[in-house]
């Protein structure tokens, strides 16, 4: 399955794609070996991985491509359900947030 190709991602049985979702959920931030968090004149800007970054942009163009598409009530609550879900294990960071 091409992760790139939203239509084709959303076909997929409704028991897979919440899967998929959830895991696409998962990421987190790693920390960086040979920083030291207290040194001086950094911002402490965290580095978000290409991979962190295609998976918010998956379960982003997922809610999109549920806006635009007439399926069961109760199967795009469930999809939408999931994909809010894994969109909060993401720090505001990973999701462009910025403290303002």
């Amino acid at each position: 399955v091409d992760l790139c190709d939203t239509p084709t991602i959303m076909k997929l049985d409704s028991l897979i794609l919440e899967g998929l979702l959830m895991l696409l959920g998962t990421g987190r931030l790693e920390e960086i070996d040979g920083e030291s968090e207290s040194e001086e004149g950094t911002d402490n800007v965290p580095i978000v991985s290409p991979e962190l970054s295609k998976a918010v942009s998956l379960l982003l163009d997922c809610h999109h491509y549920l806006q635009n598409v007439d399926k069961d009530i109760y199967s795009n609550a469930v999809i939408r359900r999931r994909i809010y879900a894994s969109l909060t294990e993401y720090t505001p960071q990973i999701l462009g947030l910025d403290r303002d």
